[in-house]
């Protein structure tokens, strides 16, 4: 299976569902294809190749009149299925048989999400993310340059927290022994933590000091899961959906959810706001200098990875070949 067929076969996240106002367009873009979504007059969200078939005006452009999206060149109209209804200038039911490519969309989890292959049913529906038990949630959007692999793999590694992160993430300068079990699933790779102690994270610190249990989770191809634990009383879960829109360019949206009323996180709100703001920017420039130096070199040499890279290694392989054979929980010990 290739990188693209395993993309196909994929429900990538376009942005939240708020964003998505009823009567207005919305391009985005999806492994460098223009998409624009939009509501019909009873709010159902609808999404389809943004491109006009008459002079291929952008769709994204033009507007939303009695339930039709309409071009705004020369004002050719489709209805919710991309039919073509109407041809200004020619009578009623004149024009060409045409009907504009049709992307499955799905709205979960406040988030809109649409199936990588818009000549394919989908088999199955996105993943459920969010806990069972309900929490407070802070959803946030980031931009990053770098290519899909780039990206999931930093926020699955922790060893990279003491160079890039060492005034927020890391409290001590003392690194830690560490106990890792590493899991495969039917649909990716994750790497359990145990026993960080308080003063490793601004996490254990801001959440809870009994949090004894960290976890990072990929979920092919597309998603990433961070659980911070009590025991297996989840206190924290971080949630992040990384959709391409080319092969330089990968766009982020993610939900913080923790435990607790969201009255009592009011006060610490402006703080989470900017640890999360100051975060993701500190991500951004190493990803974005890592990744234009990369460019530099005219051959791709393979990576010298060693057993602190835990999840790396296998995620490209995913996104390369597609699920992995089942093996069997690996334990390793690492200094964080």
């Amino acid at each position: 299976m290739k990188t693209q067929e395993i993309y196909n076969k994929a429900w990538f996240s376009l942005g939240f569902s708020k964003e998505l106002k009823k009567g207005k367009l919305l391009q985005k873009i999806l492994l460098e294809t223009p998409i624009v979504l939009w509501r019909d007059e009873k709010g159902k969200a609808h999404a389809f190749l943004d491109r006009c078939p008459h002079r291929h005006m952008p769709l994204s452009t033009g507007r939303v009149k009695k339930g039709s999206l309409r071009c705004r060149y020369h004002g050719w109209a489709f209805n919710n299925t991309g039919s073509l209804i109407e041809v200004p200038g020619l009578e009623k039911g004149k024009g060409p048989s045409c009907t504009l490519k049709k992307f499955e969309i799905f709205e979960k989890e406040q988030f809109l999400w649409v199936y990588g292959d818009p000549s394919e049913k989908p088999p199955y529906g996105p993943p459920n993310l969010l806990p069972k038990n309900k929490m407070f949630r802070l959803n946030t959007k980031y931009n990053f340059e770098g290519g899909l692999f780039d990206v999931l793999e930093n926020f699955l590694d922790p060893t990279h927290t003491h160079f890039v992160h060492k005034t927020l993430l890391r409290l001590s300068k003392t690194r830690k022994r560490i106990s890792t079990k590493i899991l495969h699933h039917e649909d990716g790779v994750q790497a359990v933590y145990f026993d960080e102690g308080e003063e490793a994270n601004i996490f254990a610190k801001t959440f809870g000091k009994k949090i004894d249990k960290t976890s990072g989770r990929f979920r092919s191809p597309n998603i990433v899961v961070l659980d911070y634990l009590e025991g297996e009383k989840l206190k924290a879960r971080i949630i992040l959906h990384f959709t391409p829109k080319t092969s330089e360019k990968v766009e982020m949206g993610g939900s913080l959810l923790v435990k607790g009323h969201k009255f009592l996180f009011f006060p610490i709100m402006p703080f989470l706001k900017l640890m999360l703001k100051k975060l993701l920017k500190e991500d951004r420039l190493i990803i974005q200098e890592k990744y234009s130096h990369e460019k530099l070199f005219p051959t791709k040499d393979i990576y010298k990875s060693t057993e602190a890279d835990l999840l790396g290694p296998t995620i490209k392989k995913w996104l390369l070949k597609g699920p992995r054979p089942t093996i069997k929980e690996k334990q390793r010990e690492i200094w964080l």
